[in-house]
C-alpha cells in the first residue's frame, strides 16, 4: 500500500475529530501540518484506525493517529496539527 493512503487516512480522521470539537464552537479547521511515520509494510488485509486529541486549543487543535493491520501491530502513526478559524472569517 502506497504510504500516502495512510497519511491520507490520519489527516481525515484527525480533521473529523479537529471538525467535531471546532463546529459547536461556530469555528470550521484548516490543516497546517501532517507527520505520519510509516512503520510496516502491508500487503493485504484490513487495516484499522483510531485517533484522539492531544490538544483541543481555541485557536488550534492536535490530533494523533495510528493504524494497525489485523494482527493489531502497528502499521503508521501520526500527527496532525489544525487550525481553528470563525465561521464568520474569510479564508484566503
Amino acid at each position: 500500500m502506497h504510504g500516502g493512503v495512510h497519511a491520507g487516512v490520519i489527516e481525515t480522521l484527525a480533521s473529523i475529530g479537529a471538525a467535531l470539537v471546532a463546529h459547536p464552537r461556530g469555528q470550521h479547521v484548516v490543516g497546517l501540518e501532517n507527520s505520519t511515520s510509516f512503520i510496516r509494510a502491508v500487503r493485504a488485509g484490513r487495516l484499522h484506525a483510531t485517533a484522539r486529541p492531544v490538544t483541543r486549543g481555541r485557536s488550534s487543535q492536535v490530533w494523533e493517529a495510528w493504524i494497525r493491520n489485523d494482527q493489531g501491530e502497528l502499521v503508521a502513526q501520526g500527527h496532525v496539527r489544525l487550525l481553528c478559524i470563525a465561521e464568520s472569517k474569510a479564508l484566503g
